[in-house]
Order: C-alpha cells, then structure tokens, then sequence
C-alpha cells in the first residue's frame, strides 16, 4: 500500500494528538514563548477550547536526530508482538507502537523509533522487509529552522489566524532522504488551548534542495585531452547539393560520417498582378499530402514552402517549375531558397582544412564551422557562485579548430546542467 501525503500526514497528526507529545520529543515546541503570553488566563486554562490550525512553510534543516516515524499498513494487531518485533531489531534502542485509520477505514500502523544513528541502513533495510509491514513509509525526526516567523493559519472552518514565534526553531518529521541543510516544504500544524499554542507539528511534502533542477552557467575550463573527431558544418542551396560521394572525395576520408538536413524555406514575393489563387492552395496541399512539404504559408504577400527532411529533392526542380510555369512564381519573385546543412565527421590525422574548405567553396558550399571534440574534467566545478560534483568526471565539448589555446588551454564554455542539490546528475557543454 502507498499512501498519499496528505494521509500521511493525517495520520501522524491524529497520532501525535492523541499521544503524549513529549514521550519521544517527535512533536515540535516553539521553545521561547513570549513572556507577554500569560498561561493563567480564562482562555488558556484546561477547559479552553482546542483549535487546530494548518499552513504550509518552508525550512530548512539544521539538525537530523537518531529517531524514526514508520507508518505502514500491516496484518499484525497485536501492539506486544509487534513491538518486541521492532525492538529486536539489531540498532533500535526504543519502539512505540500506535494503532490508528485511514479514511477509508484500514488500520494504520505508527511507531515512534529511536535507533543507532551508526546503524541507520541497517535498520532501514530491516523494516523494509519485515513481513508485518507492507510498503512501510519512514521518515526522520529533525530540527527544521523556519524562513518566517509570521504564521498565516487557516483551520477546517476557514477561520485565519495570524501568531508570531518567537523562535523559528521547530522539531519536524522530513523524508528518509533528507539531509541537513536542505531546503523543504511541509505542513505545519499548531494546536491552540485557547490562544496559547500547545503543540506544532511539521511534516516535510517537499525537499526543494534535492528536486532536480537545470542550472546553465558559464564556465572557464582547461581541456583535459582533446579527442580524435573533427567536425565541419557547411550549407548550401539545394540545387547546390553535393553528395556523399563528393563530400568524401573533397574530404579525402572515406569513413567520413555525412549527414544532411534541410532548413529555411522556399519563399516567393507576391504583388498586385497576382494573388493566391484556389489552384495554388491544391498544388500547396497536394504536396503536403505526398508528404513533399511539411508545411506551407501563404498571405497577400508571400507564398512560403516547408520541405520535409526526407523528401525526394530530385522533385525539387519539377516543383520550382511548375510554380513558376503555372502560377507565375519564378525566380525574379524568389525572396529565399531552400538550404541544405551538412555535417561531416572524420578521425583522420591528415585533413586538409584550408584545401577542403576552397574545394568546398567552388561548389557553393560554404563551410559555417570546424570543431574538435574537447574533453573537460568537471568531476568538481564551481557554478553560479556553488561548488557542484559529477561522478562521471568529464564531458565532450565541441571546441572550434584549429585554436590558439593560451592562458593555460582555458575554453570559455556554457554548461547546462541536471542537478541535485550539489551533485550533477547529467551536463553538455558547448563553446561560447
């Protein structure tokens, strides 16, 4: 059984309640009450009203303590064996054992543990597969230090309340996974006799330091070792289009890796001697239909043509053709064309950059960039002002060649990176 959180957190409020709520010191106490609050008053007495009121805040965590919440549903009702089960676990020094429901009725079990800290996985592991237990959830009592002392409190009834601690210092329950100094949200729950707070109870719903977030920074890096790659990226009009063939024959390299992509469109100017006719729209269609075109645009003044990647380019020609033949769309009203991007690959030691590049040129080809792969060790890097660490030690980067790296082989590059509090979970790189 899974439970949700707000059942979770149902059932630990109900427990904590009805539980004496200094036995295991589980339940928050705001420490420094003010001296203003008077605890003799009618309203505070023994047979004031009590009063739950909910907010959600965020904290962080200052201190982890060696005692554990598990709520669990289970198939043994017996608090005796139940208990002695728990306490003959090798770590745990103290088990409580409470029985409550959940909404729907199912008894839950709670039990309040304090355990070895030196042996946390082990106990852990050893309440995971204890067969009493289903899908137990465990959590961890802390001291969790609040971001504002100003409590906006609503209860059940929608009625507000406003109440200032005097210390921002609350004992909560956060996840198994949390560690000290993370940032969290949770549900706060302040139990009022009258006016005065008796009892707080913070439950962590979310950890925001270890939720994966993206983080793009700047950074300048040596290069660790350069790799064999180099890459050249060139693009031409389409009925410049050179072919795998040529391009390694101009390479000089027959393993050279060649790929090819189409951007741009071909986009056509239009004037008051001519308008987009209902033939025009079907032709448009039709090659969207041959699945020729990806898209197509037209208004009072262009008419624009989006190719799809592996269309037949040989069709190209007998399209410009038939548009210029038929609607008038011919080269004098041609605003741009379709572009072919190459991108070439090769290991080879004896590449000739500057003879590939005029070669390239005299086929209308214009080489847009050479690279190198770079590889940058960023095992521990400093981002945004915050040191981070990537157990995989080193990325690729594409690094433009050939360079005069100076100043100690340093590459300006911009990293983006998936990361959890301070570690990298994945990063790419690219030149500046």
């Amino acid at each position: 059984m899974k439970l949700d959180f707000k059942t979770i957190f149902s059932i630990i409020v109900v427990v904590l309640f009805v539980v004496s709520i200094f036995a295991f010191a589980f339940v928050g106490t705001n420490r420094t009450t003010s001296k203003s609050q008077t605890t003799n008053s009618d309203s505070n007495s023994e047979n004031a009203a009590i009063t739950a009121y909910n907010a959600k805040v965020t904290a962080k965590v200052s201190e982890i303590y060696p005692q554990l919440i598990v709520v669990s549903d289970t198939n043994e009702f017996d608090n005796t064996k139940i208990s002695d089960t728990l306490k003959a676990i090798d770590g745990i020094k103290k088990a409580s054992v409470q029985f409550t429901q959940d909404q729907s009725g199912k008894v839950i079990l709670m039990s309040r543990l304090i355990f070895d800290i030196t042996k946390k996985n082990e106990v852990i592991s050893t309440l995971q597969s204890l067969s009493q237990l289903n899908n137990p959830e465990i959590y961890q009592n802390a001291m969790v230090l609040l971001n504002d002392n100003n409590l906006n409190l609503i209860n059940d009834k929608n009625v507000t309340k406003e109440y200032d601690l005097t210390d921002n210092r609350l004992e909560g329950i956060i996840n198994l996974n949390t560690e000290i100094d993370d940032n969290i949200e949770a549900s706060l729950q302040v139990v009022f006799r009258g006016e005065l707070p008796v009892q707080f109870i913070v439950v962590e719903s979310t950890n925001l330091s270890a939720n994966p977030q993206i983080i793009v920074a700047d950074a300048n890096l040596p290069v660790a070792n350069w790799g064999t790659t180099i890459k050249i990226t060139a693009t031409s009009g389409i009925e410049s289009y050179l072919d795998e063939n040529q391009i390694k024959e101009i390479i000089g390299d027959e393993d050279t890796n060649v790929t090819t992509s189409y951007t741009g469109a071909l986009k056509y100017q239009l004037d008051s001697n001519i308008s987009v006719t209902q033939d025009l729209n079907n032709y448009l269609q039709s090659l969207i239909d041959q699945n020729i075109l990806a898209d197509k645009s037209t208004d009072k003044n262009t008419v624009s043509l989006y190719f799809k990647d592996d269309f037949n380019r040989l069709e190209y020609p007998s399209i410009k053709n038939h548009l210029a033949d038929s609607f008038l769309l011919d080269y004098s009203r041609q605003l741009s064309e379709l572009l072919v991007n190459y991108t070439l690959l090769s290991d080879s030691n004896n590449l000739k950059l500057e003879d590939i590049n005029a070669e390239l040129k005299e086929k209308q080809t214009n080489v847009t960039a050479v690279q190198k792969s770079a590889v940058f060790d960023i095992s521990k890097v400093e981002l945004n002002g915050k040191t981070y660490y990537y157990d995989d030690n080193t990325i690729s980067v594409w690094v433009n060649y050939p360079k005069d790296l100076i100043d100690n082989n340093l590459v300006d590059i911009t990293l983006q990176a998936y990361s959890s509090r301070n570690k990298i979970l994945f990063a790419i790189g690219s030149e500046k």
